[in-house]
């Protein structure tokens, strides 16, 4: 029988994943709106937190909230089963996606932290590196 411990952590690798592709397929670039990271921003980029989030299940009302929001996280089908109650491990798991995307000044900077992030969840790391 599976341990609370492991289905958390398969469900940090399945989270990183779709936001690891997600990113990958936009060349790592960030998601901004007047040099502030969004969600959803011009040219149909999102943020690492926003590959998670469907288009229907999206609204501008979390724009400008972390992923510690009741909002957020009720916009992200994967965190369904918690019924409101994100475990802390998770939630930070999270937060640590949001502030790769966030911080990172440039697509190598992005790739490069979600290496890192990958590497901590024994995830294989096989996302192309940007490309100039």
């Amino acid at each position: 029988m599976a341990q609370p411990n492991d289905d958390i952590m398969k469900l940090k690798q399945e989270i990183f994943a779709k936001a690891a592709a997600g990113l990958a397929s936009q060349n790592w670039e960030r998601s901004l709106s007047c040099n502030i990271c969004s969600y959803r921003g011009p040219l149909g980029l999102k943020c690492a937190i926003g590959h998670l989030i469907p288009d229907d299940r999206y609204s501008a009302d979390i724009e400008n909230k972390t992923v510690f929001h009741k909002v957020v996280a009720e916009a992200i089908p994967e965190l369904d089963r918690f019924a409101g109650t994100v475990p802390l491990a998770l939630a930070q798991f999270l937060r640590d996606l949001q502030h790769a995307h966030d911080f990172s000044i440039s697509p190598f900077g992005l790739h490069q932290k979600f290496k890192e992030i990958a590497f901590l969840i024994d995830f294989p790391f096989d996302f192309p590196a940007p490309v100039n």
